[in-house]
């Protein structure tokens, strides 16, 4: 298609109770979640522009809760929280990201902080796979790839471990931390404190497989 298939992915964070805020940015970062508009769909694929632009926006602070924040870029977070969670089985993206040295992630969440498992994650430098949980956390370092070139980013997740691949070559596994509730896929591109550029994340697709029951 030409745009966001907005039935599937929506803006912001996902929660459960409807009451409950979802669009809104953080303070300790330096981008602005921007409402859905520097998300974009061009030559086929999914795009999340991070841009140099001054806004004023709604932002949680820990101490604080909600405020009103300055943020010096614009960026955006998407999550199909709302219509698809699953627990076990294939998660496969293509993807790359390009022009700069920020934050990109696609991750598998809940509604809460952790568990959290990292299909793909790039700091900026680096590009690294790995999971959180409620005491602990791993992180790996994928070598020998250039992350503004497409990849396939694989996990395979049992009951029993986890398992990350980059074009069929297994990079990690772990059998620490493996969650045991349902997750959803999120993109998000972000500008940490210690960072200070624009970038580019794009997505050609994402395939989810699951065991029948």
């Amino acid at each position: 298609g030409v745009s966001l298939d907005r039935s599937i992915w929506n803006n912001g964070y996902y929660f459960s109770d409807p009451a409950l805020i979802r669009d809104y940015s953080l303070t300790q970062y330096k981008q602005a979640n921007n409402e859905g508009k520097n998300v974009s769909v061009a030559d086929g694929c999914m795009v999340i522009e991070t841009l140099k632009e001054t806004t004023n926006a709604r932002a949680w602070d820990e101490k604080l809760g909600f405020v009103l924040h300055d943020f010096s870029y614009t960026s955006d977070v998407i999550n199909a929280g709302e219509k698809f969670q699953f627990a076990e089985g294939i998660v496969e993206v293509k993807m790359r990201v390009r022009d700069g040295d920020i934050t990109h992630v696609f991750s598998l969440v809940s509604e809460k902080k952790e568990p959290q498992v990292n299909v793909f994650h790039f700091d900026g430098k680096h590009v690294t796979v790995g999971n959180a949980w409620g005491n602990g956390s791993q992180t790996e370092v994928v070598k020998g790839i250039t992350p503004s070139e497409f990849y396939i980013y694989k996990l395979e997740w049992t009951s029993e471990e986890l398992i990350w691949s980059v074009n069929n070559l297994e990079v990690f596994r772990t059998r620490k931390g493996v969650p045991s509730v349902p997750l959803f896929p999120l993109f998000a591109s972000v500008v940490d404190k210690h960072q200070d550029d624009t970038g580019v994340m794009e997505v050609d697709w994402v395939r989810i497989y699951q065991k029948k029951k």
